[in-house]
């Protein structure tokens, strides 16, 4: 049975402290969404100062995105010129809307991890920014470092060392392994999120579509089409799974 997403955020977001939340994933499973998804649920219903890193996607794109789920519109629409004029006005209206509320988004590619922070601190002392969420992790530099492996390891620990130092909640999307050895690794763990950075994350989530894998049943001949499961990690290990609603269409978490 499916959880309440915005519960879901309630619970183990906005009455979080000061955590390190790394979102994992293989390509193609809506990272991004889920990062949109919180952002409308944490800015725009709920009016918490929150920031958005968008290395990949422009501004405009994410705003895009936005509008989408606030307004409940097929994403189909804002790249096809088929919109009635009705829709044009309610696009609109809700631009105006999610303009006049705390978030705030920076969609500088090529970001130095050290370049971040700063930007962090300044949102955080001028906006009172309280959420930041970061898409995604391979996208940001550490000059300071030359292995890439150290390079990772070096960013969470700068993000950690933030969450401290400026009371914000950090939720970091990251790239699993995009090859898959058998079908028992479908399910991403711990080990294709290859961060090496355990005793730095506070909790690791990891998001799955069996429907990406053309699985549309569970063993108990349940209907999986549209559910993501999230599998929530501590420490190392799994503590618990999720499951929500995943509707492609707009697309946004239920």
């Amino acid at each position: 049975m499916a959880n309440n997403f915005e519960n879901f955020i309630l619970e183990k977001v906005i009455n979080s402290n000061d955590v390190l939340i790394v979102l994992g994933s293989r390509p193609a499973m809506g990272k991004t969404t889920f990062l949109i998804t919180v952002a409308k649920y944490l800015a725009i219903d709920r009016d918490i100062p929150t920031a958005v890193f968008s290395l990949e996607m422009s501004k405009k794109q994410v705003d895009r995105r936005l509008i989408s789920v606030v307004a409940n519109l097929s994403g189909e629409k804002f790249y096809h010129d088929d919109r009635s004029p009705e829709e044009k006005v309610k696009i609109n209206s809700f631009k105006e809307y999610i303009s006049s509320k705390p978030l705030y988004i920076d969609d500088t590619a090529g970001f130095d991890i050290s370049e971040m922070k700063i930007r962090l601190k300044k949102l955080v002392n001028e906006n009172g920014v309280r959420f930041v969420l970061i898409d995604y992790l391979h996208l940001i530099n550490a000059s300071d470092e030359k292995i890439r492996e150290k390079q990772l390891r070096y960013i969470c620990q700068i993000l950690k060392d933030a969450t401290k130092e400026l009371h914000v909640t950090i939720i970091l999307a990251s790239q699993c392994h995009r090859s898959i050895s058998s079908k028992t690794r479908i399910i991403p763990t711990l080990e294709d999120l290859s961060l090496s950075s355990e005793d730095i994350i506070d909790d690791v989530w990891l998001l799955y579509r069996p429907s990406y894998y053309k699985i549309f049943e569970d063993e108990q001949g349940n209907d999986v089409t549209n559910i993501a499961d999230l599998h929530l990690y501590k420490g190392g290990k799994k503590v618990s799974e999720e499951k929500f609603i995943f509707d492609i269409s707009i697309p946004k978490f239920i």
